[in-house]
């Protein structure tokens, strides 16, 4: 996440005569000031939203020791269980995702990890759903400290009814199953 995002791909598009230039769109440098979020949610809301340390290497070892960890502690909390044994994972086909350390971690766990389509990185809810709610929410906005940008997403995510998320969810399933239908073709903008 950028500590200041001037706008959204929406936000940019307007109409202009035949006869007129395109408006000059002001767009994020390569290299403003980032910030790694990682936001997990199910059906009824935010699990877990942790924000990675600066000059943090989120390698393996570190995606199943701390991010996961803290992720089925929460979601263990939140559902008042005192195991993750059978819950349902779904997430894209990163390479951190992908690696020995987290699928050993997860089978030893006994948490199911719902295949994800190759090269779909769009039919992941945060890519479809979430992100693209907190970058709307945050245009124009300018964070000079990472605890006021954590603090704004927390009030973003905090504010979505659990309406939307389990929204959310049944189209995910909807998209899913159109895809299989279609033998796993790309469709763009399916949202």
């Amino acid at each position: 996440m950028y500590f200041f995002i001037i706008s959204n791909k929406e936000g940019n598009k307007q109409w202009v005569e035949s006869e007129e230039n395109r408006p000059q769109i002001a767009r994020t440098a390569k290299n403003s000031k980032k910030q790694i979020f990682c936001i997990f949610f199910a059906a009824d809301g935010i699990v877990t939203s942790k924000v990675i340390p600066e000059d943090t290497n989120v390698n393996n070892r570190f995606y199943s020791n701390t991010v996961l960890s803290k992720v089925f502690n929460n979601f263990m909390k939140k559902k008042n269980r005192h195991t993750v044994k059978d819950v349902l994972l779904y997430y894209d086909n990163a390479r951190s995702h992908k690696a020995d350390i987290v699928t050993n971690y997860l089978k030893k766990k006994c948490i199911k990890l719902m295949p994800h389509l190759p090269y779909s990185p769009d039919l992941t809810p945060c890519d479809f759903y979430l992100f693209p709610k907190i970058k709307n929410e945050l245009a124009g906005r300018h964070f000079e400290q990472v605890e006021n940008l954590a603090k704004a997403i927390k009030t973003i995510t905090d504010n979505i009814c659990m309406d939307e998320y389990n929204r959310c969810f049944k189209n995910l399933q909807t998209w899913l199953k159109t895809c299989i239908e279609f033998n796993e073709e790309f469709f763009e903008r399916m949202y």
